[in-house]
């Protein structure tokens, strides 16, 4: 990351390059303080790597003379320990963990609690659905990133009823998370801004249709098309496209070729090692 790991490679004798993060440039950019010690580490990087060309873009905008000679795109590329459908038993001790009784529905938002994630923004309508249909639970997971708004954020949470809608379930090991997503229905992101969302990347490598927040991060990894993933605009909306996705199996299914297929062609580790070669290569 430009601000959080260039605060330890300003000063460094060794080569280094730099990834950008997606608050690098939709948050850190507007704040002098970090965006001055960003522009020290990109100008210092050998090279400098971003996820998409929107964040290539602002920082092609932002920082022209550093940046221009020295940037490559590498998409990110992921594996993940499970496909859908989960057999059985494992299916049962996701839902046991997640505390869902039968005929329960996960709509699963993976996310660490800090200020970008923004991720009371979709409970109380999930909340407000519930009431409706008590099928629907949201569950949250991820660390606590920011103690002061994970501590807001709890309280938020656990004000809302019935207390079953939605919960906080905290950071989980991996091939849990993977299963989670893999027995949810509908994985979430509801970020202020993202870079690329390596969650979105696992949930459609699963086999999970996925609904996420319209900020340029997620646009750019979705389109605008509904083609491999449904974008929402507010709370309204999710409780809208997830209704529409939930009553029709066949769209999920067309969703979860389509992004899987994407995921073949534009994210596979093949390329993103070529990428970062590029990358290493230059640097050195």
């Amino acid at each position: 990351h430009a601000f959080r790991a260039g605060r330890l490679l300003v000063n460094s004798q060794v080569p280094y390059v730099i990834v950008l993060g997606g608050t690098d440039m939709n948050v850190h950019l507007r704040e002098p303080e970090k965006r001055a010690i960003m522009e020290k580490a990109l100008a210092r990087a050998g090279s400098i790597v971003a996820f998409n060309a929107e964040l290539l873009r602002t920082l092609l905008e932002a920082m022209p003379a550093i940046a221009r000679q020295k940037t490559f795109l590498a998409a990110q590329a992921t594996r993940v320990s499970v496909t859908r459908p989960l057999p059985a038993d494992r299916a049962q001790l996701v839902r046991a963990a997640f505390d869902l009784r039968d005929g329960e529905r996960l709509l699963l938002l993976p996310a660490g609690l800090r200020p970008v994630k923004d991720v009371c923004f979709l409970a109380s309508a999930l909340a407000t659905w519930h009431a409706t249909d008590s099928s629907i639970c949201l569950r949250i997971v991820g660390p606590a990133l920011d103690a002061k708004y994970a501590e807001a954020a709890r309280s938020e949470l656990h004000a809302l009823l019935p207390s079953r809608a939605v919960r906080y379930l905290g950071a989980l090991p991996q091939p849990l998370l993977h299963a989670a997503m893999a027995e949810a229905v509908a994985v979430l992101n509801s970020s202020k801004s993202e870079g690329m969302c390596n969650s979105l990347l696992e949930a459609m490598l699963v086999g999970t249709p996925v609904l996420a927040r319209a900020n340029p991060g997620n646009a750019a990894l979705l389109g605008r098309a509904d083609a491999i993933g449904l974008l929402f605009e507010t709370e309204a909306e999710l409780v809208q496209r997830a209704e529409a996705l939930l009553a029709d199996a066949a769209l999920g299914a067309r969703l979860a070729q389509a992004a899987a297929a994407h995921i073949a062609r534009h994210h596979s580790v093949q390329a993103e090692t070529e990428g970062y070669r590029a990358a290493l290569q230059h640097a050195l």
